[in-house]
């Protein structure tokens, strides 16, 4: 057995309490973010958080690795769309870690993102199947793509960013009318941290809603709002996935023959 020598000990010692100051100061830098962030979001329009959320991406676009291709829940979802080369619509596509992935494997992939530098990575390889937009685009602009999709997967833990259960409805409503398949992803309720609630005590609470530092606010729904929204619009829900986000297909219970049109209204 080797026996440490004094000098060992002392830097042993002297790293374990390097290490704890880091985490101590990486554990306050976190929470002032988050209070900071409490505090900023009061007053502010819902379109006005969520402009914030996709600044905040822009700055932390580096960060991601559009290479990775599919998690397993993503794999998952691809039981219940349509075959390649099926048209699949992508709104907050980020970086295009899955439109990529999904036109590798023959899909006609569509894209939209609402960052500029995310937008300009999609273009690069998509060309006119990607544009620069955000859900309120999707919402407010012209129908885009100029055709029907056979599914839409919404980017990574995307509809979180959506902030209140009546535009996540508008949101979903708006899809479905163009597609029989919606893949959603949210992230976990409780990331919201407990400086974030004392930022909101000091002005005016936002039930449900959280703030990190990497993505911005979120408001992620309920496995039974988005139930409700499924089946107001006519749509069974599967959940395929837990970890790292819970993951959910909604899927048209009478899929229509492609080129049909929709009745669901706004």
């Amino acid at each position: 057995m080797t026996t440490n020598t004094p000098r060992q000990i002392r830097r042993s010692r002297a790293l374990r309490g390097v290490l704890r100051v880091t985490k101590a100061v990486d554990w306050v830098r976190v929470n002032v973010e988050q209070f900071v962030a409490g505090l900023v979001s009061t007053g502010l329009t819902d379109l006005e958080v969520e402009q914030i959320s996709i600044d905040i991406y822009e700055s932390n676009m580096k960060s991601y690795k559009p290479e990775h291709g599919l998690f397993a829940w993503e794999e998952a979802a691809l039981e219940y769309l349509p075959s390649p080369p099926a048209r699949i619509l992508i709104p907050g596509a980020g970086l295009g870690r899955e439109a990529f992935a999904l036109e590798d494997r023959g899909y006609e992939v569509w894209a939209s993102e609402p960052t500029k530098s995310g937008a300009a990575a999609l273009a690069a390889r998509l060309g006119g199947r990607a544009t620069v937009g955000s859900f309120e685009d999707l919402l407010s602009g012209p129908a885009w793509p100029p055709r029907e999709v056979g599914a839409t997967i919404l980017g990574w833990g995307s509809l979180s960013h959506c902030l209140s259960s009546k535009r996540r409805a508008r949101l979903l409503t708006r899809l479905a009318q163009r597609s029989d398949v919606i893949v959603v992803s949210v992230f976990d309720a409780s990331a919201q941290q407990r400086a974030w609630r004392w930022g909101r005590r000091l002005a005016s609470p936002a039930p449900g809603r959280g703030f990190v530092p990497y993505a911005g606010y979120f408001e992620p729904p309920s496995e039974a709002e988005l139930r409700e929204h499924s089946d107001r619009l006519d749509f069974d829900l599967f959940a395929i996935g837990k970890h790292p986000l819970a993951a959910y297909v909604l899927r048209r219970r009478q899929l229509r023959p492609l080129g049909s049109t929709s009745d669901v209204g706004l």
